[in-house]
């Protein structure tokens, strides 16, 4: 009985060693983004949007009820692309995070109909600024 307790105990404990932002996550550091997605017509921000980052490895979070997210990603280069139902994706390319830093990436795309699914960028005056 004492040896299944164990077995059990430590088997949960490897478990959490393999999940980011668990108290004892054991792999790779990783990097905290967060930001807004707003609305290029009226500067509202929108919720329910597809946020992904594509690097050394892909998350994908959605934006709350205020258009704010917030994801954890792995040191390395990565994309990021903000997607709505029927309207044209916004992208942010080649953007290099760090172990243990937070990045605010906000974005202002176009909420209206397109028959496009080109990728478009966020607008330049949101570009991320990295903080330190």
């Amino acid at each position: 009985m004492l040896l299944r307790t164990i077995l059990i105990l430590s088997g949960t404990v490897a478990a959490a060693a393999c999940v980011p932002g668990s108290p004892i996550y054991l792999g790779a550091g990783f990097a905290t983004i967060h930001g807004t997605l707003f609305a290029l017509e009226d500067m509202s921000p929108i919720p329910g949007a597809e946020v992904c980052m594509f690097g050394a490895d892909t998350t994908c979070v959605r934006t709350e009820l205020d258009g704010t997210y917030k994801a954890f990603v792995t040191d390395s280069t990565i994309d990021i692309s903000f997607r709505l139902p029927r309207a044209r994706p916004a992208v942010i390319e080649g953007v290099r995070v760090y172990f243990d830093e937070t990045y605010e990436i906000n974005c202002v795309m176009s909420t209206r109909l397109t028959l496009s699914t080109d990728p478009g960028s966020c607008r330049e005056e949101m570009r991320p600024a990295r903080n330190r």
